[in-house]
């Protein structure tokens, strides 16, 4: 047995600078549990055969009292239950102890309390109490900037929750437990090392915003289509080759951002999603779009610049209620008349394209306020929008 072990960080709250104890990690806490149930032994057996007092044992065994035991204490009741001292502690190089009981600390308050809002963010967590799961009144829950890497399947207790932002924790995974919080209307998962969701996600029907943006995702399951409440799905930022048909089921969609993937296709479905304002689709490998977008006649915005196509459909005259149309950075070569018809429209970008003329429909566009043509090889513009002249 190692002479030495690894101290608690003096620093941790309630932890005298003087003492020299030890708190049961985790992990080590799941291994004391299941060493004590396997032997059936007592918390007073086990004090009797390791020499220390029952509340001793019983410290070791609550971590979230930050009570710490002593070193001979430690190695004393880890010998009686047939564990390795070290397994159950931090390791020395986690950085996590403060926080962690921090953590702890506020769960403690929470249970106490029965407060419905939790924040946990930013303590540089590794891992979480598993007391988390006892906080049944709980709504709210922040677990965001921490290094988390996974989630404990208790999370799928807090059947109350609405609201849990998990961004910038370092998952690379998450339970598909969280299917089971059948409350939840707000999920943030953005900015993590995700390459897959559980297709239990599609279980969350309160659902209306969840962010999936800045992963690593190759594909999401095609059960988000069943989400019905969803109005803002990003999906920014990762490495989708071609999104599930099944999102055009979500008809109460307002925002849907598929930028800066690997597109290289969208499904037809698309078009049915008539409450859509906003579609962003720019940054993709994109050489053409479905007609059907054109019967997406609530949609104010759409961004389609930076992708590889080569011209557009003509029903995108149809969307009345247009007002930005970005189409920069492709390789078009001609652009519809029927743009002409977009009534509504302040804002069109075609700057670096490949286009040589315009159609003398554009003059038709009497809101238009902003028009980008910079990088094309034109030499003319219609009359009615040589107040845009800015060619070369």
């Amino acid at each position: 047995m190692p002479s030495t072990l690894v101290t608690m960080p003096t620093q941790c709250p309630l932890m005298s600078s003087k003492t020299r104890g030890f708190l049961a990690s985790p992990e080590g806490l799941q291994k004391l549990e299941a060493a004590k149930a396997e032997l059936n032994l007592s918390f007073a057996a086990i004090a009797k055969q390791a020499g220390v007092s029952a509340d001793t044992v019983s410290r070791l065994f609550h971590p979230e009292q930050n009570k710490p035991v002593s070193e001979t204490s430690l190695t004393a009741i880890a010998q009686v239950l047939s564990v390795t001292p070290e397994d159950i502690i931090f390791a020395e190089d986690d950085q996590c102890h403060e926080g962690f009981m921090e953590a702890q600390r506020r769960i403690q308050e929470s249970i106490e309390n029965q407060e419905t809002e939790l924040d946990l963010s930013d303590l540089g967590l590794t891992s979480l109490p598993k007391e988390l799961g006892q906080l049944q009144n709980l709504t709210f829950l922040s677990l965001s900037d921490n290094q988390l890497t996974a989630l404990p399947k208790e999370l799928g207790r807090l059947q109350n929750l609405t609201s849990l932002s998990l961004y910038r924790a370092h998952l690379t995974s998450v339970p598909k437990e969280l299917g089971q919080l059948n409350k939840l209307t707000f999920l943030d998962l953005s900015q993590n090392q995700l390459i897959s969701v559980p297709k239990e996600l599609g279980q969350l029907n309160q659902l209306t915003e969840l962010y999936l943006n800045h992963n690593q995702l190759t594909s999401v399951p095609k059960e988000v289509g069943k989400l019905n409440q969803l109005v803002r799905f990003n999906l920014s930022l990762n490495q989708l080759i071609s999104p599930p048909q099944e999102l055009g089921q979500l008809n109460q969609l307002i925002l849907l951002d598929l930028s800066e993937n690997q597109l290289t296709s969208i499904p037809k479905e698309l078009g049915q999603l008539n409450q859509l304002r906003l579609l962003y689709l720019n940054q993709n490998q994109l050489i053409s779009v479905p007609k059907e977008l054109g019967q997406l006649n609530k949609l104010t915005s759409l961004s389609l610049s930076e992708n590889k196509l080569t011209s557009i459909p003509k029903e995108l005259g149809q969307l009345s209620k247009l007002t930005s149309l970005y189409l920069t950075n492709n390789q078009l070569t001609s652009i519809p008349k029927e743009l002409g018809q977009l009534n509504q429209l302040t804002s069109l970008s075609l700057s670096q394209n490949q286009l040589s003329s315009l159609p003398q429909e554009l003059g038709q566009l009497n809101q238009l306020k902003k028009l980008y043509l910079d990088g094309n090889q034109l030499t003319s513009l219609p009359q009615a929008l040589e107040r845009f002249n800015k060619l070369p």
